[in-house]
């Protein structure tokens, strides 16, 4: 399990259906994550720099917990 920490939210990776940036529905940068129970969370945090940080973050195993903290 992967949980992404940001200033107010933490997101367990594994109820996200997928992220896109947030400029598609505002003027502002920012990441949305969709919910596999059809809620979207959106953190002010830029999409490029969110996928950087995940890069290589991600892991298979169901034993391990990664917390990744965002920088921006």
């Amino acid at each position: 399990m992967t949980l992404i920490k940001s200033h107010t939210y933490t997101i367990n990776l594994d109820n996200v259906e997928y992220i896109r940036s947030s400029d598609h529905i505002r003027e502002n940068d920012g990441t949305c994550f969709y919910m596999s129970n059809g809620k979207c969370v959106t953190i002010t945090c830029p999409y490029d720099v969110v996928i950087h940080q995940l890069a290589g973050s991600v892991t298979n195993s169901d034993y391990v917990v990664k917390v990744v903290h965002l920088e921006y």
